[in-house]
Parts: C-alpha cells; sequence; structure tokens
C-alpha cells in the first residue's frame, strides 16, 4: 500500500490530546449518502424476506422498516410466500395502505388465496408464472400426503376416479385428462381443476358460539368500511400514488389507471358515478380535502369484491355449523359468491348431514354447479336423498352415489325410485337396482327419487358409517329405531 503523504500525518495530529489521541469532529452524512445507506438497508430487509421464513409479527415487522412502497410490496409479497403462519396473513397486509395490498394480492395471484388448511377450491393456474405453479406443486404435495392419511386410516375412497387422487375435473390447455401423481407439472400452459380435501373436522372441533359468529359476519361479510388516518402523511402517501402527474388532483384518467393496476376494468359511467359521489366543487377533478371520501368508497369496493378472498384465510381458523353456512350464503348477492362461500366453507362444517340446510337456499343451477365441482358425494346425504340424478357409473364417486341409492332403497318397503333411465331409455325396477345384482360398471342412470315419510333411520345410518365414512357419537345409533 502507498505511504500516506507528510502533510496529511501532519494535518491527522492537529487537534489531537496527548499522544495518538485525536478529537474526532461530529461527522455529518451528505443527504445523498444518507439516501444509499437507507436503501442499502432495505435492500438488506428485502433481501432476507427473500430468503428466510418468519412468523407473521415477525414479517411485519421488517416490512414496517422499509421506507420505500415497491420494496414493502415486494416484501410483504415475499413474506407472505413462505410465513409459518399463513392463517395470519391479514396481520402482515395491513402494514400496507389499501392500495399496496391490491398491488400485492395481483402479484402473488392464486397464490395469495392458497391456504394448505383450507384448499377445497377451483384452481386455474398458469404454469409459466412462479407463483402459479409454486400453488401447483403445493397443491399436488397436499393431494399425496391427504390420499396417505385417507388409506392409513382405511377411510372410504371419496375420490372421483377411485385413485385415491383428490385433484378433479382436470383439464391440460383445453384437454381433459385424469390426473394422477406421476404426472410432471408441465412447466408452460395452462392447468384447471378442482381439489376437494377428504378430510373432515376432527372429534373435537367446536363451531362458533353465536355471539362470535355475529362477529365474524360483522368482520368479514357485513362490513363497513371506516376510514380512520391520523397520520396525515399516510393519507398523502395514497394520495400520491394516485396522482401520477404530482398536478394536485386527481381526474379521471388517473383513477381509471389505478383501477388498470389492479387488473380492473370500469366503465365510463361508473367512474362518472364514482367522482360524482366525491367531487364537492364540481370541477371534475378530486383534491386532497375530497381524497378522504373517494378512499372509503374505493377501499368499500374493493373489500366487497375480495370478501371471499378473505373468507378463505379466515376459514382456516374456524368450525361452523350448516346453518350457519347457510346464513353466509344468504348475505351473498351473487351465484360466485354464494358457490364460492360454500366450497370455502365446505370442510369447515362440522355437521356435514345437515347441509340440506344450506343448499335450501341455492338454486337449481347452483347445487348443480357445486355437484360437478365438488363432486356428487360430497353433496350427497342418506338420511335425505329426494332429488333427481344423472349418474354416470364409469365414474367411481358417481357410480358410488348409485350403490347409496339403491341400498337407501333396498331398505324400504316401499320404493323410492319414482322414475328410471339407463342410457336415456325408461327401464323397470332391474334386479341390479333392487340390489340383486351389481351395478353395471358403465353408462348412464337417471333416477328421480322421492323419499317415504317415515323410512329406517337406522338403516340410513349404517349406509352413512359404511359408504361415507361418517362417524356417530355413542347412543345416537340406539335412537335410529
Amino acid at each position: 500500500r502507498s505511504r500516506r503523504p507528510a502533510q496529511t500525518k501532519e494535518r491527522l495530529s492537529v487537534g489531537c490530546v496527548g499522544p495518538h489521541r485525536p478529537v474526532l469532529a461530529p461527522y455529518a452524512t451528505p443527504p445523498q449518502h444518507a439516501q444509499a445507506d437507507e436503501r442499502r438497508s432495505a435492500q438488506v430487509v428485502l433481501n432476507a424476506t427473500d430468503v428466510y421464513a418468519f412468523w407473521s409479527v415477525q414479517g411485519r415487522e421488517l416490512v414496517e422498516h422499509l421506507p420505500i412502497r415497491v420494496m414493502r410490496e415486494k416484501a410483504v409479497a415475499n413474506v407472505l410466500i413462505k410465513m409459518k403462519d399463513p392463517h395470519n396473513a391479514p396481520h402482515v397486509m395491513d402494514a400496507l395502505n389499501g392500495l399496496e395490498q391490491e398491488h400485492v394480492k395481483r402479484m402473488l395471484g392464486p397464490l395469495y388465496l392458497y391456504n394448505d388448511e383450507n384448499a377445497t377450491g377451483h384452481y386455474r393456474l398458469d404454469l409459466r408464472k412462479t407463483e402459479d405453479r409454486m400453488v401447483a406443486m403445493k397443491l399436488t404435495t397436499l393431494n399425496r400426503r391427504e390420499r396417505a392419511k385417507v388409506r392409513k386410516e382405511r377411510r372410504t375412497d371419496l375420490s372421483q376416479h377411485g385413485n385415491g387422487e383428490y385433484i378433479r375435473n382436470s383439464i391440460y390447455n383445453g384437454e381433459s385428462f385424469l390426473y394422477t401423481s406421476i404426472w410432471v407439472i408441465p412447466v408452460s400452459g395452462t392447468w384447471e381443476f378442482d381439489y376437494v380435501s377428504p378430510i373432515r373436522p376432527p372429534d373435537n372441533a367446536h363451531p362458533l358460539e353465536h355471539h362470535k359468529f355475529i362477529e365474524f359476519m360483522k368482520e368479514h361479510v357485513d362490513f363497513q368500511i371506516e376510514i380512520h388516518i391520523d397520520n396525515k402523511e399516510e393519507l398523502y402517501d395514497v394520495f400520491k400514488m394516485f396522482d401520477a402527474d404530482g398536478s394536485g388532483d386527481i381526474d379521471k384518467k388517473e383513477l381509471r389507471s389505478v383501477f388498470r393496476s389492479l387488473g380492473q376494468t370500469i366503465s365510463d359511467a361508473d367512474l362518472e358515478a364514482l367522482v360524482s359521489r366525491v367531487d364537492s366543487d364540481g370541477s371534475g377533478d378530486i383534491d386532497i380535502e375530497e381524497f378522504l371520501g373517494l378512499w372509503s368508497e374505493f377501499m368499500h369496493q374493493l373489500k366487497l369484491k375480495d370478501r371471499l378472498a378473505e373468507l378463505r384465510h379466515v376459514a382456516a381458523t374456524v368450525y361452523i355449523t350448516a346453518l350457519q353456512l347457510a346464513e353466509l350464503i344468504r348475505h351473498m348477492g351473487t351465484t360466485e359468491e354464494r358457490v364460492g362461500v360454500f366450497t370455502i366453507m365446505y370442510s369447515r362444517v362440522v355437521d356435514e348431514e345437515n347441509f340440506h340446510h344450506a343448499l335450501s337456499h341455492l338454486s337449481e343451477d347452483e347445487i348443480s354447479y357445486l355437484a360437478y365441482h365438488l363432486g356428487p358425494v360430497s353433496l350427497f346425504n342418506p338420511f335425505r336423498p329426494s332429488n333427481q340424478y344423472k349418474l354416470n357409473l364409469e365414474r367411481h364417486d358417481e357410480n358410488l352415489v348409485c350403490r347409496m341409492l339403491v341400498e337407501c332403497n333396498k331398505s324400504e318397503p316401499k320404493t323410492i325410485f319414482k322414475m328410471i333411465s339407463y342410457n336415456e331409455y325408461g327401464i323397470p325396477l332391474t334386479p341390479w337396482l333392487r340390489g340383486d345384482e351389481d351395478l353395471p360398471s358403465r353408462g348412464r342412470v337417471g333416477l328421480l327419487v322421492e323419499d317415504n315419510k317415515f323410512y329406517n333411520k337406522r338403516a340410513r345410518a349404517e349406509i352413512a358409517m359404511r359408504m361415507l365414512g361418517w362417524e356417530f357419537e355413542e347412543g345416537e345409533l340406539e335412537g335410529f329405531q
């Protein structure tokens, strides 16, 4: 190394107190250096979220130390992907403002919605995207794990094809195929399918008490958005995210670009109506004083749109009754929401024998949708078989429903089959429908079932236990006389 020049040494010795003890003057970091240090520190935090898994409390604390918006959004996305307590995702998301939260949801796509503890649902994955491929890998791993659990416990196989695979209705690039665990997930293409978990609530699962359920409804279903921004800087930060040109006002073009950044479209009429509701001075633009009203309206619409996504996260932490599910359905405004909340809460209902309470609030088309996506076995109740059925006997789950109907009919002195067809042709009560012979392994059966007013409850309970794996508490069977 080169030696310091003599004059430098002399200059450094000025101001020494005693030998070799310099008095250091206070050093003021130039602003550009402070900003660089801040950015480097933020990058270290961001890198940590990309490498390590954190608990929600730890993740939120890290995110709150990031001053740069884009870094905050990316850090939250990283934390959510590997978080050790995924049901607490809303706690981490609360570190962001509403618009930043929507950016994160769009960034993660289906990965934001996914939860190992409550995975039943419909999926459409673009396998070119990292986040979508992660969902595919998580689900196939979960499928193998739950299949092993069912086999270990010697429970009934309720899968679509009788192969223990709970991924059903698989379509890859528009072509249907039979999924098995040996299928290698491609690196491109679109995979669409349903996953229906075979795991039911444990015996010690307790549904929400009435007052807790009312609180749950208020927070996640019948919510009212109240915006309280005590920190003016937070309001200005959100305002600046809308005000792209820095003019101090938000025009319709800027508002439309915000919707577009969230993957949403808004019609001219809806945009005009949204602005007119908060534009108190009639200027056509929104200033900072009018912004609070817009932000409240904006957040309400976004939360209303995303309430199914939020329900999926919190559903993994609660159990409910079929009557409570019926109440949730009753508060949903669209078909998408009604079938969505049934699907989300399907594995959280402790009394599946009472699903008819929830199904009574759905239309025939909505029930048909659920029967296709969740499978007819998921909705079948031996105690309430009255319905119209069209069953493909080549499919394991539909064949199983037909066998249970035959068993129900066999236990009754008077037939419950009012109309019968096979491959679209009307037929009489055949030996295989009487239970005297095995069912055909192929063909399509149509049945109109009207149950007797008084039926053999004990026989139905035995069908439910033997063929569906239902369990009854000690003493319940004695009551089925």
